[in-house]
């Protein structure tokens, strides 16, 4: 796309230091975007179907990854093996992303929420209410263990390999032994968390987890507000509506972010992104990435 190739040439740098992150700040004028606007990759085979789907791929000088631009939320959901495997397992773990990136970024605001009113959940999911509750509020407590957990995932990333299973081993039986026995998390706020935890890894696109991060705080501390200012479970729909919106307005390279969902196409847009069609029955490509070809032979 010309727009792609007019920032790239107005690139104004004497160095380009941190490799295809830098390029990218720079060209997609990130900002305080947390969510990706480009994808990386260092497989081959991923870069080669991004071009055949009139993606452009750019080579950074230092890196073994490739960045693809532009990009929108559903592309970056689509995980590479979902080609290397028959269409209806490779649809049935694209929809497993989808549920996985739900999970990461709703469950958390919903627990808070049904221990704020539980008497407005039903009985069949009272599993999401807590018994005992630690000598903190939920709020406070869901946040210590989104760091604590970041901590221990840092911790491992950063301990010399020979080391990293003790330190992990250590970290466990911190977490979910002595944590619940001294209580200072109760046992379902850790469930909770590591559960998001699994969710937010089973994501295609680490980029993409770190963000719903930030969105998972969002929807608790609004959430939280919520319920200070007597608005019931307004404070959830609020931020639940706001991430929306703000996904919503976002663009890579002028293609939105939420499309095919927003604006709402179906041919070669959502019926793609639902299924993984066998290759022969793919006849299109995206129109939103402006294609000189729009069909394929």
């Amino acid at each position: 796309m010309n727009r792609v190739r007019k920032s790239l040439q107005a690139i104004d740098s004497d160095i380009v230091s941190m490799a295809e992150q830098a390029v990218t700040d720079i060209i997609a004028k990130v900002g305080w975007n947390p969510y990706p606007t480009v994808r990386y990759t260092e497989r081959p085979d991923v870069a080669a179907t991004a071009l055949v789907d009139g993606h452009i791929v750019i080579v950074v000088d230092t890196s073994p990854e490739v960045i693809i631009a532009p990009i929108t939320l559903f592309q970056l959901l689509q995980h590479p093996e979902e080609y290397h495997s028959y269409p209806t397992v490779g649809t049935y773990m694209r929809w497993v992303s989808i549920i996985a990136c739900l999970v990461s970024v709703l469950l958390p605001g919903i627990f808070l929420l049904a221990n704020l009113h539980p008497n407005v959940v039903p009985p069949q999911f009272g599993f999401l209410k807590i018994k005992n509750n630690g000598p903190m509020p939920l709020w406070a407590e869901l946040f210590i263990a989104e760091i604590a957990l970041d901590i221990l995932r840092m911790a491992v990333l950063n301990t010399p390999v020979n080391i990293a299973a003790m330190v992990s081993i250590i970290a466990a039986f911190a977490f979910g032994e002595l944590a619940p026995n001294v209580n200072f998390l109760p046992p379902q706020v850790l469930l909770y968390v590591a559960l998001v935890l699994v969710a937010q890894l089973a994501l295609p696109s680490y980029e993409l987890a770190t963000a719903n991060q930030i969105s998972r705080f969002w929807i608790i501390f609004w959430t939280q507000v919520g319920h200070w200012v007597h608005l019931h479970a307004w404070g959830f729909v609020f931020s639940v509506v706001t991430w929306i919106v703000f996904l919503a307005t976002r663009k890579s390279f002028g293609v939105p972010y939420l499309w095919p969902l927003m604006p709402f196409k179906w041919t070669n847009g959502m019926h793609e992104i639902l299924l993984r069609r066998p290759m022969t029955r793919v006849q299109g490509r995206p129109e939103a990435l402006g294609p000189k070809m729009q069909n394929r032979k």
